[in-house]
């Protein structure tokens, strides 16, 4: 298993909305990728932190690279 992140700074009020773009229109691309397994986000507990992440799970390298 192979693992991707992803860092991401959304703005603190449209956390929401960053889920809901991530669940409703990159998961189902990720689904139709060979070898995709799970995406995980990520949030910081303080709100002075700005990033976000993301771990793509992969099944091979070769699919978590293409």
């Amino acid at each position: 298993m192979f693992a991707r992140i992803g860092e991401f700074i959304p703005k603190l009020e449209q956390k929401e909305e960053f889920v809901k773009v991530v669940r409703n229109e990159v998961l189902p691309i990720l689904k139709k990728q060979t070898g995709f397994l799970e995406i995980l986000p990520f949030f910081p507990e303080k709100i002075r932190e700005e990033k976000a992440l993301t771990v793509s799970l992969w099944a091979t390298r070769p699919d978590a690279e293409r």
